[in-house]
């Protein structure tokens, strides 16, 4: 997993993948193999293995707030907001500081159309 970490840090995806899926077949239960290779083919934009790996993440971790972003940002790359909003609603109730989940949601509000709402969350993401 190390050096699948450390292809992700690079920028180098394709690279990353292949270490990180290598890693999920020796413990495809693990927690933390899940959420980077699920991070990295979200920035692949791959959101249907994102979904599926950030899901894997939260059916034995539902408080790892890093998941509901994941998740969240797959959602919003197949533009389902509604789906998107729930899951950085759910990291912010984790974690109500969060600046990615508050840009996020930022984002969602931005898409549908609720500007106010929008400079809310963008505003307490750089809070």
């Amino acid at each position: 997993m190390a050096i699948g970490s450390l292809y992700t840090t690079l920028g180098r995806f394709d690279q990353a993948t292949l270490y990180l899926e290598a890693a999920a077949k020796v413990n495809p239960d693990l927690p933390a193999v899940n959420l980077v290779l699920a991070d990295v083919y979200l920035k692949q934009q791959r959101a249907d293995a994102a979904i599926i790996r950030a899901k894997q993440v939260l059916k034995t971790e539902p408080k790892v707030v890093g998941a509901r972003l994941v998740l969240g940002g797959a959602y919003l790359q197949k533009k389902q907001v509604d789906l998107a909003l729930t899951e950085f609603q759910q990291a912010l109730a984790l974690d109500p500081k969060q600046p990615v989940a508050h840009l996020s949601l930022g984002t969602v509000f931005e898409q549908k159309g609720k500007t106010e709402q929008a400079i809310a969350a963008y505003r307490k993401a750089i809070a």
